[in-house]
């Protein structure tokens, strides 16, 4: 029995010390090192793999999804002065710049884009106003933006930047230079020589002048929205600064005022000899719509000059009331140089105007010498009149009437002559200078969210070699310690000999010390008996 019950206390010592770890010795640095060192190659091999999985990451997975290109536009296209529309009138919108058909035929007409996915791209990109303040409103600029593109759809950064930089000129070559082309300064006439020609011919001389001034002002205005635009020193041609033409037009146009007071003073008439019926009962028309007019003026001058009156009578009045006043002091102006205006025209027809009790009447005057109507009246009268004096002061009169009238084609025709030349300059300039979308940034815009490729190499051959060192320092600090038990010495990086299942080693082996105790225990025993 003794014997049974000592087996049984053997048996249970040695599962003990097999199955349990707290004999291992704790990682030392020594110990770590000395691993390091017998496991080296291993651990290279590792950290080397370590590094070309976290250099193909970055490059293949994580930066294609992060990388974005930014840029900063500023639009400087022929746009109008409130710069929603170009200036042959068609609607702007910095936005439209990365319109799918843009898109679509950037990367149809270059083969370097040919690989891309247009619809991928249109929806890789984006475009926003930047946000300015001004008079402390914050309001969204019609010329500045900000263009945002994922990288993801093109082969790298390079061919994204390269991409923006064709969408720019795309923009700028086939969608803002034929607008450019298109570019027509306003004009009341057809700007048909035959045809406008024909036009002077059988309208009234009030109405060709008034046709002729308008011109005027829209060439001399041209001329001072481009210096405000460009500066007076920009060169439109090799010879020609804007300062120059702006220069020779205004003496030009100093003439036009002569030309309108020259029929005016003399009362001239463009009609055709024996039509002189024709031409009385257009100032007959004339005159009524004058008269309505002048009526229409004056009904409003009143009312605002009553509504002033009161306004002014307000003792200690608000700001408001104040603007108030101001608007109706500059409507009630300009009604009156209105009134002034028609009554002088009536009385060049030859209409008697009176005032009274401040209301403006308006009579004919068949005693009239003076006015357009009465000198029609002579004319008619006299041109065949016995009286020499009567029938060359009327024939005089009649051939002043034919030379105003050439004049007046003249006039007309240089002034077309004026208006190509400001037209090809306004063409001229916008196409040298104002013709481009600039790019803030170099390269068209910043890369951001890009992960460099070698420092994700780096981290991950760190990665490699910490977690390889640390798991392959315990594997061989464990085989070490086994050896130990079994007092053999470890053979580093030599290939066990399996003579027999690690299970039946386990369960067979036994330490020094074990043997030394059971050798006493049976001495013991011995002794006993």
């Amino acid at each position: 029995m003794e014997n049974n019950k000592k087996e049984s206390e053997k048996t249970k010592v040695i599962i003990r010390q097999d199955n349990g770890k707290s004999n291992v010795p704790h990682l030392t640095w020594g110990e770590y090192i000395h691993q390091v060192n017998s496991y080296k190659w291993w651990i290279i091999a590792v950290s080397l793999i370590g590094a070309l999985a976290g250099f193909g990451g970055a490059k293949y997975l994580i930066n294609p999804k992060r990388e974005k290109i930014t840029s900063s536009l500023s639009f400087r296209l022929p746009l109008n002065k409130q710069q929603d529309a170009f200036l042959d009138g068609t609607p702007f919108d910095g936005r439209d710049l990365i319109s799918k058909a843009n898109v679509d035929a950037v990367i149809k007409n270059s083969s370097d884009f040919k690989n891309l996915n247009p619809d991928k791209v249109y929806s890789a990109l984006s475009i926003s106003p930047v946000e300015v303040t001004t008079d402390n409103k914050t309001i969204s600029s019609k010329t500045e933006f900000n263009l945002v593109t994922s990288v993801k759809p093109f082969d790298g950064s390079e061919q994204a930047q390269a991409f923006i930089g064709a969408l720019i000129d795309y923009e700028v070559n086939n969608v803002s230079l034929p607008k450019i082309e298109r570019i027509k300064l306003s004009t009341p006439f057809t700007r048909n020589e035959s045809e406008d020609l024909e036009s002077i011919k059988n309208s009234s001389f009030s109405q060709t002048t008034s046709y002729l001034s308008s011109l005027d002002n829209i060439i001399s205005a041209n001329y001072k929205d481009l210096i405000s635009v460009f500066g007076e020193n920009s060169f439109v041609s090799d010879n020609s600064s804007l300062l120059s033409l702006s220069t020779a037009y205004s003496k030009f146009s100093d003439k036009m005022d002569l030309l309108e007071g020259e029929f005016t003073t003399n009362y001239y008439v463009n009609f055709q000899d024996g039509n002189e019926e024709i031409a009385r009962n257009g100032f007959v028309q004339l005159g009524k719509q004058y008269k309505d007019e002048l009526n229409t003026v004056e009904t409003n001058l009143i009312h605002t000059n009553e509504l002033l009156t009161k306004l002014s009578n307000i003792k200690a009045p608000d700001s408001q009331i104040g603007k108030q006043i101001t608007e109706l002091t500059e409507a009630s102006s300009s009604l009156l140089k209105q009134k002034n205006s028609l009554i002088s025209s009536l009385k060049n027809i030859g209409y008697t105007v009176t005032s009274v009790n401040d209301t403006t009447v308006v009579s004919e005057n068949p005693d009239s010498t003076t006015g357009f109507y009465p000198s029609l009246n002579f004319y008619k009268e006299n041109k065949n009149s016995r009286d020499s004096a009567s029938k060359e002061k009327a024939i005089a009169w009649k051939q002043g009437s034919e030379g105003y009238a050439t004049s007046l084609s003249e006039r007309y025709q240089s002034l077309s002559n004026q208006y190509t030349i400001a037209n090809n300059a306004t063409k001229r300039l916008y196409k040298n200078s104002a013709n481009a979308i600039y790019v803030k940034e170099a390269n068209n815009g910043n890369l951001t969210g890009h992960l460099s490729n070698s420092i994700v190499a780096v981290a991950g051959l760190v990665l490699g070699f910490f977690v390889s060192s640390l798991l392959l320092a315990e594997i061989g600090r464990n085989l070490e310690f086994k050896k130990k038990k079994e007092g053999v010495k470890p053979i580093v990086n030599q290939p066990k000999e399996e003579t027999k299942s690690d299970f039946e080693e386990e369960g067979n082996e036994t330490t020094v010390a074990e043997e030394e105790q059971e050798q006493k225990e049976e001495t013991d025993d011995n002794s006993k008996k």
